[in-house]
């Protein structure tokens, strides 16, 4: 099997060969080979352009593998022995017996290792892993929920409700569903609470769930309606902060059952909608806001949940974030930005501020059927440059950032929806342009 190179966790994407006339959309996605593969109907598969997607269960990763390695990786994650898989190598594959040990034990380290690089040996290319990888509001996804680091330390006060009253308590009410929220200190207030402040509700209103955040001793804290979810060391503050961003929408949608969540925006147009995919910085946020401003609606900006079974996008009402370079773009169209408060991320190197949007209703919106996958890159001087990309290319760069349901069921959903999407590369400075693009690619679908 040949090694993929799949991308790291901190995705730089690379515009791909564009069209120099996007906005005629004369082009068609390249037809996919998108077939259930039939190595084995019991584990999650599906086969993308000329390999196979398969899902493995006992680290809960999603790779990308061609024939003939699908069938070996495939024997490993359903429980052959390694002689097992050496005989297959042998008599099958007709591969000599050094090399099929040296295969076998290749393919069995990365499939089972809990978190590894991509491997240098020619073994299948990871492109994934969705254990290690927790929902976020603004940062990218990395750790479980409950951190090697943290199970050595004990907070001083292990029952938070026994701690003195928060400095700080806020109350939101999001799609008719109200939270109260304790932050114990001013930096874990501002690591929530400007993505709802839309949302803020006056003193004294009745609150469903409630929620605390502390701080104490390098380490942060959170407990949802009594219960602790879990502890995290400063370093993985991104990782608290999804953990947040998890719960609320557990309790917003009253379900626990997600397909997953992306790390991606979606605007939607008569309950159809188009995903944004992309490094942080790229775009992604701005692009959710220009065509908000054309009429459209947001569903999310960094933080998009999927239903179980339908893969249909729902609203999660986080307020965008507006980097500072995109100011002079939407100020025009959203003259409040002027005003709004200034937040700086030092770590990230970046002065943004939020735009809220959606949230104020008292029920959810209708979810929305995803009808295009696109990655964004904001280029200066580039006037707008659509293409579809390969399927094996947008899954590598899409899972790594994506936090992805650990159960069989769950995963064969995904795997299902994904071979649905078409995908793109979307390379953009002029608004003008982009806008008519996308709308014409929406009203094409």
């Amino acid at each position: 099997p040949s090694t993929l190179n799949p991308q790291p966790s901190a995705l730089s994407p690379q515009p791909s060969a564009i069209n120099p006339q996007p906005s005629t959309l004369n082009h068609q996605p390249s037809t996919l080979n998108h077939q259930p593969s039939t190595i084995n109907p019991s584990l999650p598969t599906i086969r993308i352009d000329d390999q196979t997607a398969i899902w493995i269960p006992p680290t809960n990763r999603y790779i990308l593998v061609p024939p003939p390695a699908d069938e070996i990786v495939r024997r490993i994650a359903t429980g052959a022995s390694p002689e097992d898989v050496v005989h297959y190598c042998q008599h099958v594959l007709g591969r000599p017996r050094n090399e099929s040990i040296q295969m076998e034990q290749d393919i069995r380290t990365l499939l089972l290792a809990p978190d590894c690089p991509p491997s240098p040996v020619p073994t299948p290319s990871e492109v994934g892993i969705a254990r290690n990888r927790q929902p976020h509001t603004h940062t990218k996804p990395t750790s479980p929920t409950e951190p090697t680091s943290s199970k050595a330390y004990q907070p001083r006060h292990p029952t938070p409700d026994t701690r003195q009253p928060p400095p700080s308590t806020k109350t939101y009410r999001i799609f008719g569903c109200t939270f109260r929220i304790d932050y114990a200190t001013p930096h874990t207030q501002d690591m929530l609470h400007p993505k709802f402040a839309h949302l803020e509700q006056g003193p004294g209103i009745a609150t469903q769930h409630h929620f605390q955040l502390l701080e104490d001793r390098g380490h942060f804290t959170l407990s949802v309606d009594g219960q602790r979810v879990g502890i995290w060391p400063a370093a993985q503050e991104h990782v608290c902060i999804g953990q947040c961003g998890l719960h609320m929408l557990h309790k917003i949608y009253a379900s626990e059952d997600w397909m997953g969540v992306l790390h991606a925006a979606a605007v939607a147009q008569d309950q159809q909608c188009l995903i944004f995919a992309g490094d942080s910085g790229a775009g992604k946020s701005t692009l959710s806001a220009l065509l908000a401003a054309s009429g459209l609606t947001v569903l999310a900006d960094d933080f998009l949940p999927l239903e179980s079974k339908t893969g249909r996008a729902c609203h999660f009402p986080a307020a965008l974030s507006v980097k500072q370079q995109a100011l002079d773009i939407l100020a025009p169209r959203f003259p409040a930005l002027h005003k709004a408060q200034i937040h700086h991320a030092p770590q990230q190197g970046k002065i943004f501020r939020y735009l809220p949007i959606s949230g104020h209703q008292s029920t959810p919106p209708p979810p929305c059927t995803c009808i295009g996958l696109i990655f964004v890159q904001y280029q200066p001087d580039t006037d707008c440059q659509l293409e579809p990309i390969p399927a094996t290319e947008a899954f590598q760069r899409l899972v790594p950032d994506a936090w992805l349901h650990p159960s069989a069921q769950n995963a064969q959903h995904f795997l299902n929806w994904f071979a649905t999407l078409p995908c793109y590369q979307l390379t953009y400075s002029n608004p003008t342009t982009m806008l008519t693009t996308i709308r014409e690619l929406v009203a094409r679908r």
